[in-house]
């Protein structure tokens, strides 16, 4: 049997953080990860919007596969750590994108982040008001650009195009053929792919939170918190076998 078990990090793995530099993964957590990507059986992938090289120092567990930026890339086990390893040298953001980053101009305590192919601004920090009215302004300028738009919880990202993380789950799925999927993610950018999963008779849980302590979709189910995800990977980190 082969299991593909597929990981959002933020609000998944990681608590949200004010910043995205401030998020940690538990020692504990990590330590059950390590159990799942060393055994046969299992296929780990992390599927985050963040970049590789965030992506890597939050889970560096270099025996799994990463889809960093929503699928925008994917590295097989090894890939990543390799890459980073030998500088991350990724090419040059295009024109139009470092014209929104110029103009973007975000109230003090909201940040723009690069990414390999993407800018994400984050409003954590801010009040909820001033925070949503940041957000609008930055997705009319970046839609007024031409640019394609991807809003999650704090944050708006901004692209030439934007990767799908139902893509490219799809994609790795159908590399490894498993006979278990398994997929657990908290954002809105997570949906089509929990769908999917679902589709494909896989398991799918939305983490509740604060902020959205329903299932934003009828159809999935949840996992209460995201202390509930920790004993769900404990459980079967620690199970003879999937």
């Amino acid at each position: 049997m082969t299991w593909l078990l597929a990981l959002d990090i933020d609000g998944t793995l990681a608590p949200i953080a004010g910043t995205p530099s401030d998020a940690l993964v538990p020692d504990t957590v990590l330590a059950d990860l390590r159990c799942l990507a060393a055994r046969a059986d299992v296929h780990l992938v992390f599927l985050t919007g963040r970049d590789g090289a965030s992506a890597f120092r939050l889970v560096p567990i270099a025996q799994a596969t990463f889809a960093p930026e929503h699928g925008a890339c994917i590295y097989a086990p090894g890939e990543l750590q390799s890459w980073l390893a030998q500088g991350a040298k990724a090419p040059p953001l295009g024109p139009v994108l470092l014209e929104w980053e110029a103009r973007c101009n975000p109230p003090a305590g909201a940040i723009i982040e690069r990414k390999t192919t993407a800018l994400a601004l984050h409003t954590r920090q801010l009040e909820p008001e001033c925070a949503s009215s940041a957000l609008d302004a930055a997705a009319e300028l970046a839609a007024g650009l031409g640019l394609a738009v991807l809003r999650g919880r704090g944050v708006v990202e901004v692209a030439e195009r934007l990767a799908s993380k139902r893509d490219a789950l799809a994609s790795i799925a159908a590399a490894i053929q498993p006979s278990r999927l398994s997929y657990i993610g908290d954002d809105t950018t997570d949906i089509e792919a929990l769908l999917w999963v679902q589709r494909q008779g896989g398991e799918a849980y939305f983490v509740c939170s604060s902020e959205r302590p329903t299932s934003p979709h009828p159809d999935l189910p949840t996992l209460s918190a995201i202390e509930s995800v920790w004993a769900w990977v404990h459980a079967h980190a620690r199970a003879p076998d999937a």
